[in-house]
């Protein structure tokens, strides 16, 4: 026999009554902020040309629109959905149109700005909340930032708070198809954010603990399975295809393997790196991986779920023969976690606030670690009613700590904080109103926040600076591109000014100075590189051109050696080879000679 839970009961319309103004005016609010910082920042390089994530995304759609839905051949190294997401506006709006895909964005993060309102309506029953939780979100620097980007991050916001609100249907209700389409989002979720897969595992012991004891086992499982059934539609379908397109059982994508090593490894920060040489370029990473898995192993890999299963398996041996130093790697990640600052992937958070208005309300990370966690506590011995906003907090943590911390990647956590940071903010207001026990929290928050804005050695020396260089790395970048090389040396300086350990970041001057003809400088340049890295071959090979070109055939053929010593793969060995052979047969006249550019 049915039972019905004991639950707040939310009237399916209830957000509609007494607020059918509220809602739409929240929307366009948020709207209006994210297009006033879209008008602020338009202008700017990096909106104009993509990098990195944002032009391997661009590319793929635009193969989808060419080559079919299936896309080309091989399994997905990414998580696939924005590049369909992409696909879908290309197809109807036109090729690469930028413009359009950060208008959606801008209406598609302003609605979950209204489901923010409406998970909070149906965790607490209390409308104020429910509108300040709306109006955090709204303002929140670090989410409008994302709007703009062709990133991944705004679609996924959406997806996770879509997901959410109908899981919490689900159970208030016991409506058995929310349960199915809770499930199907979540499963669409994956594929574009993979660790939300520890989440879909964890949620199922949300569900039975939240409704086992009003209903028959037989019922439960029912839900349970439909829910499962929801979540594994999206995910075989593109098992399927990567199975039949690939020919490689991948579940969703190959570079989980890698990105686990990426966090669990002798030299791992608990942040993103490059490992042994491995191109951070997505289209260059699974290659780069791959050369680097068969030096390593001495084996040879056909799949590229092999190369992922080598990655995975060096991440497991290191955590079970170092579990000490893993501790201690993992208190790192909690530490990145629950700082307020935003580390940088790609784009950097503090490059696009100093040149924006917007991105300077003061509305941090760290207001909601510190007022999410007081807001969890003063929830906790009321009704149980947010228990699934808090298994997905804990699993999302949990999922980090198996991986790294990145600003992008963290973000995510939002969803399930402001709820909570609303929660604190209204039952503050009460208790300072009855003047009653209100000083403990108000303490409390702000040792927390302190906490949170407390910046380490380890944060100061490496993360920090890294964080803050790399949008003038890029941008320099952007600008030697464009054939503009002064302004992409003034570039490059400003990020060397920021991280004075980016090995890269030197090298690639050196490259604009040999280009520029200013040889000196470009020396200068390549000996701070091997100075930091001292078996850069790049770097070994350009010095010896620039002995070529000074008839230093000696020192020449040093560095080349050198280079070639250290140089990993083959393509870049043939190209050293080259010029040791020329160096060797040159008498009185200059060979041409092969600059390797980064």
């Amino acid at each position: 026999m049915k039972h019905k839970i004991n639950e707040i009961k939310v009237n399916k319309f209830s957000f509609l009554q007494n607020n059918y103004y509220l809602l739409p005016l929240i929307f366009c609010i948020s709207v209006l902020v994210r297009l006033i910082y879209y008008y602020e920042v338009k202008e700017d390089i990096f909106l104009k040309y993509l990098i990195i994530d944002a032009d391997f995304y661009n590319q793929w759609a635009v193969s989808i629109v060419n080559g079919g839905i299936l896309g080309e051949s091989g399994v997905y190294y990414q998580d696939p959905l924005y590049a369909y997401f992409l696909a879908v506006i290309y197809k109807i709006f036109g090729l690469n149109n930028y413009f359009v895909v950060r208008i959606i964005q801008i209406f598609m993060d302003s609605t979950t700005c209204i489901m923010m309102f409406l998970i909070s309506e149906r965790l607490f029953n209390n409308k104020n909340l429910s509108i300040i939780a709306s109006l955090l979100y709204c303002f929140s620097p670090v989410l409008i930032f994302y709007t703009v980007l062709l990133d991944k991050t705004t679609l996924s916001l959406f997806l996770i708070a879509w997901s959410l609100l109908y899981l919490i249907k689900a159970i208030q209700e016991q409506n058995i198809k929310n349960y199915f389409y809770a499930g199907l989002l979540l499963g669409a979720c994956t594929l574009i954010r993979g660790n939300i897969m520890i989440f879909v595992i964890f949620s199922l012991i949300g569900i039975f603990v939240k409704i086992h004891k009003n209903y028959l086992l037989k019922t439960v499982l029912i839900y349970i399975v439909l829910f499962l059934i929801g979540v594994l539609i999206p995910i075989t379908t593109v098992t399927l295809r990567n199975v039949i397109i690939g020919k490689d059982f991948v579940v969703i994508s190959a570079n989980s393997g890698l990105n686990l090593f990426i966090g669990n490894n002798k030299n791992a920060s608990g942040s993103y790196y490059e490992p042994y040489d491995i191109q951070g370029v997505p289209d260059e990473e699974l290659e780069t991986s791959w050369r680097a898995a068969e030096r390593l192993s001495n084996k040879r890999y056909t799949k590229a779920s092999e190369v992922s299963n080598y990655w995975f398996n060096e991440a497991l041996e290191y955590i079970v023969l170092n579990p000490q130093k893993h501790m201690v790697l993992l208190l790192k990640k909690f530490y990145l976690i629950f700082s307020s600052f935003e580390i940088a992937e790609t784009y950097s958070f503090y490059y696009f606030k100093n040149i924006s208005t917007v991105l300077k309300i003061p509305i941090s990370f760290g207001l909601f670690i510190a007022a999410g966690i007081l807001g969890i506590y003063m929830n906790s011995k009321k009704s149980n009613n947010s228990l699934i906003i808090k298994i997905f907090i804990f699993s999302y943590i949990i999922s980090m700590l198996i991986f790294f911390v990145t600003g992008r990647y963290r973000i995510p956590l939002l969803i399930g904080l402001i709820p909570f940071s609303s929660l604190f903010i209204v039952e503050l207001y009460k208790l300072i109103r009855n003047k009653k026990g209100y000083l403990i929290f108000v303490l409390s928050f702000i040792i927390i926040f302190l906490l949170t804005n407390y910046q380490n050695v380890y944060l100061k020396t490496i993360l920090k600076p890294a964080s803050l260089s790399i949008s003038y790395s890029q941008k320099g970048y952007l600008y030697s591109m464009e054939n503009n090389l002064l302004e992409a040396i003034k570039n490059y300086k400003i990020a060397i000014s920021y991280n004075q350990n980016s090995f890269k970041d030197y090298y690639d001057l050196g490259n604009l100075y040999m280009q520029l003809g200013e040889y000196i400088k470009a020396k200068e340049c390549f000996y701070s590189t091997i100075e930091i890295k001292n078996d850069y071959a790049e770097a070994y090979n350009n010095l010896g051109v620039l002995a070529i070109l000074e008839n230093h055939k000696k020192e020449a053929n040093e560095y080349l050696s050198k280079a070639y010593k250290y140089c990993a793969y083959e393509e870049l060995q043939d190209i050293i080879l080259d010029n040791i052979k020329k160096t060797n047969l040159m008498s009185n006249q200059k060979p041409v000679l092969n600059i390797i550019k980064q």
